[in-house]
């Protein structure tokens, strides 16, 4: 296929494009001075005006003033062709364990939107090599507090060791569970599981995230250390 130039603004992201993560601020930066010293060496992929392959170096073009961008084209894909490109294992290989996970949870997502081609979350998470477990563990944190589900999708790791959670980085099982001990520990309190129901639990869990994940750590423990003060008394 030729390669065609495009010009920037007539181009849209496939929403397929977003099954992968997005660079990180430094390989971006990495990105943008490649392209600015060597040019752009690979063109971006399109199907129609969509691209499914090629959404950073469109940034990264825009960012350095460039209004267009070399393509290949091709109008004769169907979904199920470009979403098999972008989820090939050759895109997936490099890959955390945590990310194909969230891929996989952002594909169930996808496909649940219409009924013929929902599928069973174990059938989406097969086809990832992660279990069932573990898509069913993003979806429960992504439904709570999709900020951090897509901090940890680009790359991003979460520092949640303590006292008794060691050094457990970057994964999604334990990020729930952390929330509740660290805050215990560094309010100095504790309560208990048994005390409350499931419903008050989910509760909590709700608001202890979206809280964090809006105002970060430090406000929130301030927050909850006023709290508790005030009705203390």
């Amino acid at each position: 296929m030729n390669v065609q130039t495009v010009n920037i603004k007539d181009i849209k992201i496939h929403r397929y494009a977003e099954l992968t993560p997005r660079m990180i601020p430094e390989q971006f930066e990495a990105l943008k001075m490649d392209i600015k010293e060597n040019g752009q060496l690979e063109p971006i992929k399109l199907s129609g005006a969509n691209c499914y392959d090629g959404r950073h170096r469109i940034a990264a073009l825009s960012e350095l003033g460039q209004t267009t961008v070399e393509a290949i084209i091709n109008n004769e894909l169907s979904d199920s062709d470009i979403k098999s490109q972008v989820l090939s294992l050759e895109n997936r290989r490099h890959q955390t364990p945590t990310q194909l996970a969230i891929m996989a949870y952002k594909e169930y997502k996808m496909l649940s939107f219409d009924a013929d081609t929902k599928e069973s979350q174990g059938s989406v998470a097969k086809r990832f090599g992660i279990t069932r477990t573990n898509l069913a563990e993003v979806k429960s944190l992504a439904e709570r507090s999709p900020d951090i589900i897509d901090y940890l999708f680009d790359g991003n790791k979460l520092n949640i060791g303590s006292a008794t959670v060691p050094n457990m980085t970057n994964n999604v099982r334990a990020i729930s569970a952390w929330l509740k001990t660290d805050m215990e520990i560094r309010m100095d309190t504790s309560y208990s599981e048994s005390k409350m129901t499931s419903y008050e639990n989910e509760v909590i869990d709700i608001a202890v995230l979206e809280l964090i994940s809006r105002y970060g750590i430090d406000v929130s423990i301030d927050v909850a250390k006023r709290i508790i003060a005030k009705y203390k008394k």
